[in-house]
């Protein structure tokens, strides 16, 4: 049994099933159980072994557990608006109307620099936990959000949003790949498969 746990919790029903959908399928058979959890859960379950990997937004040090850098993506501004001009624009932070803002908070690092641009208490944006209710939110409305860019292209895709680079943009969204130091043999096999699989996604 191969234990994965889904940490692109945000990014729920429409980064992850690609993947999974490809484990599924595999021959010969993968037998998977898959988690959603936080961030700051996921640390203490590989080590302890109640998962096996975990995708996760956050490097934390831990002694048993191995922390990989995966994939690196800049972060845009989405919004409605024609595809036709996506990623043409730059859009001035200090322009933005904060009272159509839908607020995600990606990392530590990303709040931080939210709070440079918006200080908490002077702003107070709409707080969304999951990528699919922010594009249904921004469809035919004004709202705006700050996303990864292979989210907004993904949006681009269906007609009807449209992203602009930011004057001032954070530091681009970082996902990391662990793993407990110590695999066990059948462990180590199936997650051969999951890397060959994890590495053909485009973030």
């Amino acid at each position: 049994m191969l234990y994965l746990l889904d940490l692109f919790k945000h990014l729920t029903g429409i980064y992850s099933p690609p993947l999974f959908d490809n484990l599924i399928k595999h021959i010969p058979k993968i037998n998977l159980a898959i988690h959603t959890e936080h961030t700051a859960e996921l640390y203490p379950l590989v080590e302890q072994r109640q998962i096996d990997v975990a995708v996760a937004w956050q490097k934390i040090v831990y002694p048993n557990v191995i922390c990989s850098e995966w994939k690196e993506t800049p972060m845009v501004m989405l919004k409605n608006g024609s595809p036709k001009y996506a990623g043409i624009i730059v859009a001035e932070n200090k322009k933005l109307d904060t009272n159509k803002e839908l607020y995600i908070p990606w990392t530590p690092n990303f709040k931080s620099w939210h709070d440079e641009h918006w200080p908490t208490g002077y702003y107070d944006p709409i707080h969304i936990t999951g990528a699919p209710l922010v594009l249904q939110l921004i469809k035919d409305n004004d709202y705006w959000a700050i996303v990864p860019l292979w989210l907004a292209n993904y949006a681009v895709s269906f007609g009807g949003y449209t992203y602009s680079l930011l004057s001032d943009p954070p530091d681009p969204l970082t996902a990391y790949i662990i793993t407990h130091k110590y695999l066990r043999p059948s462990t180590e096999k199936s997650l051969r498969v999951f890397y060959y699989y994890l590495n053909k996604l485009e973030v």
